[in-house]
């Protein structure tokens, strides 16, 4: 439905998802379980990096005109998970 709504409106809607990125934001949430919520997210995906600049790019890429055929989709960002 909101996909419809905003192409009424000229617009795209879509949605990025990422894994766990060790951020502020993660440490209050977490608190002292951090490292070994980190380690168990670790283990989830092939990748070694962390993904806050390839989620930054997703989205960067998604409001771009290279975008323009993509709408009502999610765009999952995890580095393999």
């Amino acid at each position: 439905m909101l996909v419809q709504r905003a192409e009424a409106e000229g617009a795209a809607c879509g949605t990025v998802t990422h894994a766990a990125i060790p951020r502020a934001l993660l440490q209050h949430s977490v608190g002292p379980r951090l490292t070994a919520t980190l380690s168990y997210f670790s283990g989830c995906h092939g990748m070694s990096k962390r993904g806050v600049e390839e989620v930054a790019e997703a989205i960067a890429w998604l409001i771009s005109p290279a975008s323009r055929y993509v709408t009502g989709s999610v765009m999952t960002v995890s580095g393999g998970r």
